[in-house]
């Protein structure tokens, strides 16, 4: 019991979609010197803005009565998961990127965005505009995720832009996942195409985005093609199981793309 209570806890409060993001940030990063602060950074934001979201959703009552009472429940700890993400990944970015740098600029209006996406500041909340959602969400994680660290190392490249595919490609299944309580006026992919549909775009877009990089020599051949066989077999699970299955487990393809890139560097 203890230890499927950890189990939720780890998940509900995004400490696994923090450490993906983490792993992953690390992999791409791995040639710069500043890879494990900024990798820290990212996890520490993500960590402490998707809390903050939740939280927001919780007193705006916009979440599902399950996650209601597990939140109720926990209320002081993601309020403390909030102050300290953010307190901590902001010091960490003044300290890699000076206050009044570019890339600071850049991480403000992410973050913004992030608020005005979750309705902060107004009644108008983007996530709410029809078909805006998973477009402001790939937009926010590839300029936090990958252009900011590559322009600041000066290695930002052309085909780095095929992020926006691994990241639009990942908002499928956290789409299918709040299917639920998404009102329809959202118009998600899920949404408007069904479950089953919306996963074999997800495993497309995917396997177009681990092709163009193996085509430039950025990931091995052959451990893309294990990455795609396995969320295949991912997929087919979810289909299956989709009862007990925790569709947070997609976004596990972000620690196999960082490993993938930290062996195709080292081998």
């Amino acid at each position: 019991m203890m230890r499927t209570k950890t189990f939720l806890f780890f998940f509900h409060s995004y400490g696994f979609l923090s450490l993906c993001a983490f792993i992953f940030s690390l992999g791409i990063l791995l040639q710069s010197p500043f890879s494990f602060e900024f990798s820290s950074a990212i996890a520490l934001a993500v960590f402490g803005v998707y809390n903050g979201h939740r939280l927001l959703k919780f007193h705006q009552s916009k979440l599902t009565i399950e996650m209601s009472a597990w939140l109720s429940k926990n209320l002081l700890a993601i309020r403390s998961f909030v102050v300290f993400g953010l307190v901590l990944s902001c010091v960490l970015f003044i300290h890699l990127f000076s206050l009044f740098s570019s890339a600071i600029f850049l991480l403000g209006i992410t973050l913004l965005l992030s608020s005005l996406y979750i309705g902060v500041f107004s009644d108008l909340i983007l996530r709410e505009i029809p078909f805006l959602k998973a477009l402001l969400v790939t937009i926010s994680w590839f300029i936090v995720l990958v252009y900011i660290p590559k322009s600041y190392g000066q290695n930002f490249q052309y085909i780095d832009f095929s992020f926006l595919i691994l990241f639009y490609a990942l908002t499928l299944p956290s789409d299918l996942k709040d299917i639920k309580f998404d009102p329809a006026s959202f118009k998600t992919i899920p949404q408007l195409i069904g479950s089953k549909k919306s996963l074999i775009l997800f495993n497309v877009l995917m396997a177009l985005f681990l092709l163009l990089n193996c085509i430039n020599g950025r990931l091995n051949l052959f451990y893309s093609i294990s990455i795609l066989l396995f969320l295949i077999l991912l997929t087919r699970y979810y289909l299956l199981k989709s009862s007990s299955f925790r569709i947070e487990l997609f976004d596990f393809s972000l620690v196999l793309v960082g490993l993938g890139f930290l062996f195709s560097a080292k081998f």
